[in-house]
């Protein structure tokens, strides 16, 4: 076994192919390991930086001292594209997650990686490179200071793309002098991430060197913001200097507006809970464009609780599937009662025969019934779309208690030997549990 390791060694101590030393690298070995490593430093070829890095935090002392040493050899030989491509990997151990104390290391090397890119390298990789290396270029920037806090809070609003990244401009703006700041929270609200756009808002609105002007005039802006809490913040504060919010977005309510201002007035009119305000919720719910209907019944709803049974017969009834849904989760969850007669007529008019089975389930004749008729009804193929067979299934797992609910006309239906051949139909072979059902329908007779 001895011999066995010692020529592992070896071999890893004189490997010059990129697949071999990253077997080796990996090996189980510590001294396989720490030999590849070393090994890699001493060819000093820039493809090796993946598997030093990987050896970074390795458990053993010796290998991530050794990787530690390679890593210094490849930063002499390394091109800056590669270096900065390797970079998150370089610094995987920043925030104190990796093994051993490595803080001091750290700073040693990055120090030495800054004066081998530049400033101006690492800052346009920041600005354009993807999303991980950003990140470690931006900690670059920031831990040493290499860019002011203005350019750097520009910097990452301009990339966008990153929701922490930007968070943490945000926080970086109060560290600014005051008469800097309302620049740069007018650059965040105009980030596309909802939750930034409203920390920067907070941080105008209480910020005492903006103008009361460019105050209000975010403000009022907010209110057609699509991130509710921007909306929320502006609310709040417009109601304190006496704006009439609810005043704002009824008349726009009443204008030619966008389907998405018009859901944004509606749920804002939901919001400020207005009772006044119903009627005009309620003439939303027969516009043209389903998002539009669905607002509207959603705001009606919640200004109006006590008329969620006549809100769940004009959703189930329209034409659009999210706004049908929004009826059926009133019935299902909301306690909004019709019967199921109705619904079943509703939904089977505008076709969604999906959601008929699925709000049958709480009425377990009726679904049996239903699973029945439509077998009679469609041909093979829309049979296996509806899998109707898989609801057939489901039924008489949970049928045993439901037998007491079965009025004598909907029996008889169920003993009509139409309905029998259908539901026959929908299972392979013989069914002991289909046939008790049977005899229990022949009882009732």
């Amino acid at each position: 076994m001895a011999n066995y390791l010692q020529t592992l060694i070896a071999d890893a101590s004189c490997a010059h192919t990129l697949p071999d030393l990253s077997r080796y690298a990996a090996n189980c070995s510590g001294y396989v390991r720490e030999a590849a490593v070393r090994r890699c430093g001493q060819l000093g070829q820039p493809d090796l930086l993946p598997i030093v890095n990987e050896r970074l935090n390795d458990w053993v002392p010796e290998v991530r001292e050794a990787a530690r040493q390679a890593l210094s050899e490849l930063l002499l030989t390394s091109p800056k594209a590669q270096l900065l491509a390797n970079l998150p990997g370089m610094l995987r151990l920043r925030g104190g997650s990796g093994r051993g104390d490595s803080a001091q290391w750290l700073a040693t090397f990055e120090a030495r990686l800054i004066a081998l890119l530049g400033t101006d390298v690492i800052a346009e990789q920041a600005r354009h490179g993807d999303i991980v290396s950003a990140r470690a270029c931006i900690g670059l920037l920031m831990r040493y200071r290499l860019v002011d806090t203005h350019a750097l809070i520009a910097l990452i609003l301009g990339r966008g793309d990153d929701i922490v990244l930007c968070l943490e401009a945000v926080q970086l703006i109060g560290d600014l002098p005051a008469g800097q700041q309302p620049a740069c929270q007018a650059l965040a609200l105009r980030s596309h991430f909802g939750t930034v756009r409203t920390r920067a808002l907070r941080g105008l609105l209480a910020q005492d060197d903006a103008t009361p002007e460019a105050r209000k005039t975010a403000a009022m802006r907010a209110l057609g913001d699509t991130q509710s809490s921007a909306r929320y913040v502006a609310r709040e504060y417009l109601g304190a200097l006496g704006v009439d919010v609810r005043a704002y977005y009824r008349t726009l309510l009443g204008q030619a507006v966008t389907a998405r201002t018009a859901q944004i007035c509606l749920a804002e009119l939901a919001a400020l809970r207005a009772l006044g305000d119903t009627e005009l919720v309620r003439s939303c719910a027969a516009d043209t464009r389903a998002i539009v209907r669905l607002a509207a019944l959603t705001a009606w709803f919640k200004l109006a609780a006590a008329d969620k049974d006549h809100i769940a017969a004009v959703a189930l009834a329209d034409s659009a599937p999210r706004v049908r849904k929004f009826g059926a989760m009133l019935v299902q969850r909301d306690g909004a009662y019709l019967p199921f007669e109705q619904v079943a007529r509703m939904l089977e008019a505008v076709g969604d025969l999906r959601l008929l089975l699925r709000m049958a389930e709480s009425h377990p004749w009726q679904w049996l019934e239903w699973i029945a008729r439509l077998s009679l009804r469609l041909d093979r193929e829309q049979v296996l779309a509806l899998r109707l067979d898989a609801s057939l299934g489901k039924w008489l797992t949970q049928s045993q208690i439901w037998y007491d609910n079965l009025g004598s006309e909907q029996s008889a239906r169920l003993r009509a030997e139409p309905a029998r051949s259908s539901l026959r139909a929908l299972v392979s072979g013989s069914s002991a549990a289909l046939a008790e059902v049977e005899r229990e329908l022949d009882a009732r007779a």
